[in-house]
């Protein structure tokens, strides 16, 4: 926990170190960036280049004298930064974070079982600096039964091969694992063969918020389409 005049001399993220100004901030209900804003120091004695973490703890975001925290030898940006720290865990908030959106679209709208064609849609965000372990809930609904007409594959990037590995999930839960940059999450709706004739049937997909992570693009917030297996 840092507080104000605080002179860090070790702050280093990849030892995991945290900045904690929950306690400094009043008020959470705004985006970070009215809260916190980062401003290079230049060291005339050392040459070496410092970060001024300044507060404005009512997240005004014009006044940002409430606390200085200079932190010594370490380089931040608010453009770059903020997000990023924000979303490995580096700076605890008491809840306020970065904008992010998150919005729903459908790429491909027609699924059939025969022959083996899935629908596919697409979660987007707005910045790439996404929060560790984050997870993204689903409301599924329809005359389709999820496990029993059709799964979910998500595709999860994996460090060790350097490639996006596909999960099949009848969960309506959905782990967002991206490769570093990407903003797109492509999921495939994919039918379960099982050599029924039935009517066509249709799936209904939409998002739940999560204010704590993201904030939802409300034009598309709930996607309505048909999806169809021919006998």
């Amino acid at each position: 926990m840092v507080t104000d005049s605080d002179d860090v001399i070790d702050f280093n993220e990849s030892d995991h170190d945290i900045l904690d100004i929950s306690h400094l901030l009043d008020h959470t209900t705004q985006p970070l960036n009215q809260y916190i804003h980062f401003e290079l120091v230049n060291d005339s004695e050392t040459s070496e280049v410092h970060t001024l973490l300044k507060i404005d703890s009512q997240g005004n975001g014009d006044n940002y004298d409430d606390a200085h925290i200079l932190l010594r030898n370490v380089t931040l940006r608010d453009r770059i930064d903020i997000a990023r720290l924000w979303a490995s865990g580096g700076i605890h908030t008491c809840g306020a974070r970065p904008e992010l959106d998150v919005s729903l679209s459908i790429t491909d709208d027609q699924a059939t079982e025969i022959p083996e064609n899935p629908a596919r849609i697409e979660i987007s965000f707005s910045d790439y600096h996404l929060p560790n372990d984050l997870t993204i809930p689903l409301v599924v609904t329809g005359s389709a039964v999820m496990g029993e007409d059709f799964q979910l594959q998500v595709p999860l990037w994996n460090e060790q091969t350097n490639a996006y590995i596909p999960i099949l999930t009848s969960h309506n839960v959905i782990p967002v694992q991206l490769k570093p940059g990407d903003q797109k999450l492509n999921i495939q709706i994919i039918p379960i063969l099982d050599h029924v004739a039935e009517p066509a049937e249709s799936i209904f997909v939409s998002l739940l918020d999560k204010e704590d992570y993201y904030q939802l693009k409300k034009a598309i917030c709930a996607i309505h389409r048909n999806y169809r297996w021919p006998g």
